[in-house]
């Protein structure tokens, strides 16, 4: 079974983690984990269940998010194209549309996002007798999408909280400013303009903690939105009554807390859009491994070099690589001498020498020749994009402490409830003659407070920042929990050869036979060094420089 990365929505705390994997394991054969950081489900499942998979998910309230692809298929096709072509996307589990624009020889396909990737999208029109290639795939928009709306409602909610934080709790800090505020306008004018504003961040920037946390609580599966919900509700109709029906309340208790509701959820709002800008830096690992790879390759096709994506590329095509060039996916070369630099894949900073017969890898960068190179391995197949799959995996890892934790957020947000019932209940019986005021306060903290997402996400975004971080410094980690075992290492041992190095050679020392010329013979050596690039040769004209020795002039060189 396939190991599939889906992208799962609306995920915004740990239970709400804990019952999408409930949801995935509820589908017989099926097994998967969710990761909270990522917002992402690692699912294994036969392709036959997989739409089982989706179905659950989306009746759990967790659906799995879609993308879209435009294909370009060959303009010479037969009447029922278009019959034909949608009838063999849709046919594929992950498909959920297809529509085919014989017009403009397009076909626009949406699909669950890491069930199937565009270039098998492709392969399967091609598969039903068709030439289909990717004009263009929309996947990474969402994230960028999401992270902007959540500055931008981080924002609004900042600017509109300000002022009723400052109405209400401005004399606690200079109590000129209560008396300056109460000499612009009577108490119940300042109550309505407190309300209008909470109100305007409540359905405008903190909509979705009502619509997504009430809508948990009618399913019964009460989350994180679920308190923030209730907490900011009771505090907001509370003040609403006292508002505009004060006469029910006793003087003692005519106070409104509009400011709390709206603190609440401006801070909640600044650190979600916290969270997902720390979780995009980390992301940017993974897609610079990604972008080691080119985004074109040189194709010989009908007797022609051309020019085509790399998704393009099908195994047993021939690929031409020009000097300074990076090579786009692994092969064995067919024709031409070169040296390639493999370092961003094994370290070692010396280029190795490629001819007839040997292997090149994807992402690694030929230095001095012409390279024509049978394919081999093409997309997920690379030993690049393999290494990229792996720091995914490990991202996505639990790490046993966090199996733990899973357990205890499953009851938490019910036994919150539970306690901030008790809490009102305890307070109105137990010391009546303080009012419902302080009763309800009370009760709101304890909503408020006991949020289970530190639980839920310090284990898997520590796990992302960490890995991700080490992959910018060239460190790859092959499983998640190795991070955790870190802790008890005491040594650490290193090979010897080039595994600790600032990536080029350096000249320490030389030696000279007698009765030579070290000036004249170091001088030659730079003029012979100095028009290749290789890294040895480089050393050798940097140490002659660094000598004052001017190099011998070279001409008609010849590698």
């Amino acid at each position: 079974m396939p190991q599939l990365q889906l992208a799962i929505q609306n995920l915004s705390c740990a239970a709400c983690a804990g019952r999408a994997e409930k949801a995935i394991l509820s589908v017989q054969g099926a097994h998967g984990s969710v990761n909270l950081a990522t917002r992402t489900a690692s699912v294994d499942v036969d392709m036959r269940d997989f739409p089982n998979v989706v179905q659950s998910l989306s009746r759990a309230g967790y659906p799995a998010r879609q993308a879209e692809s435009y294909l370009k298929i060959d303009g010479q096709h037969r009447g029922d194209a278009a019959t034909a072509i949608e009838a063999a996307l849709t046919h594929h589990a992950a498909v959920t549309q297809a529509n085919v624009d014989l017009v403009q020889d397009q076909v626009w396909v949406r699909y669950v996002e890491g069930a199937i990737s565009p270039r098998d999208l492709a392969q399967l029109v091609s598969n039903a007798g068709f030439s289909a290639t990717v004009l263009r795939s929309e996947q990474d928009s969402a994230d960028d999408t999401s992270h902007s709306v959540e500055k931008n409602h981080a924002i609004v909610a900042a600017i509109l909280t300000l002022p009723v934080f400052v109405v209400e709790m401005g004399g606690h800090f200079i109590p000129s400013v209560h008396a300056w505020v109460h000499a612009l306008m009577p108490m119940q004018q300042l109550w309505l303009f407190e309300f209008l504003i909470t109100t305007l961040i409540m359905v405008w920037p903190g909509r979705a903690f009502y619509t997504k946390g009430l809508t948990a609580l009618v399913r019964r599966t009460p989350e994180m939105n679920t308190l923030v919900a209730l907490g900011t509700l009771a505090a907001w109709t509370y003040s609403t009554t006292v508002t505009f029906a004060p006469s029910l309340f006793a003087d003692a208790q005519r106070y409104v807390y509009f400011e709390a509701a709206a603190v609440v959820i401006t801070l909640i709002l600044v650190g979600r859009y916290l969270e997902a800008r720390a979780k995009g830096q980390a992301g940017q690992a993974i897609k610079a491994l990604m972008g080691l790879a080119p985004k074109t390759a040189r194709v010989l096709r009908d007797g022609d070099w051309i020019e085509i994506e790399i998704a393009d590329i099908r195994r047993n095509n021939t690929i031409q690589v020009r000097a300074g060039e990076k090579i786009p996916v692994d092969g064995i070369v067919q024709d031409g001498h070169s040296y390639v630099d493999e370092s961003m894949l094994t370290g070692e900073p010396i280029p190795l020498a490629k001819t007839a017969g040997d292997v090149v890898l994807g992402g690694t960068v030929n230095q001095d020749g012409t390279l024509v190179y049978k394919a081999t391995k093409v997309g997920a197949d690379t030993v690049l994009a393999g290494i990229v799959s792996m720091v995914v995996a490990a991202q996505g890892t639990k790490l046993p402490v966090q199996k733990h934790l899973d357990k205890v957020i499953q009851v938490f947000v019910p036994v919150i409830l539970a306690i901030a019932a008790i809490t009102l209940a305890a307070w109105m019986v137990f010391a009546p003659q303080l009012g419902i005021n302080h009763a309800l306060i009370a009760a709101v903290s304890v909503l408020i407070i006991a949020c289970p997402c530190a639980l839920g996400l310090a284990t898997p975004t520590s796990i992302l920042v960490g890995t991700s971080r080490a992959a910018n410094m060239g460190v790859l980690f092959r499983k998640g929990d190795a991070l955790q075992r870190m802790a008890e290492i005491r040594s650490v041992a290193f090979d010897k050869t080039g595994t600790l190095t600032v990536g080029r050679p350096d000249i320490v020392d030389h030696w000279m036979a007698e009765g030579t010329d070290r000036q004249a013979i170091l001088a030659i050596a730079a003029g012979l060094q100095s028009a290749s690039t290789h890294p040895i040769a480089r050393a050798v004209v940097n140490f002659v420089n660094d000598q004052g020795i001017e190099a011998t002039p070279v001409t008609a060189f010849q590698t």
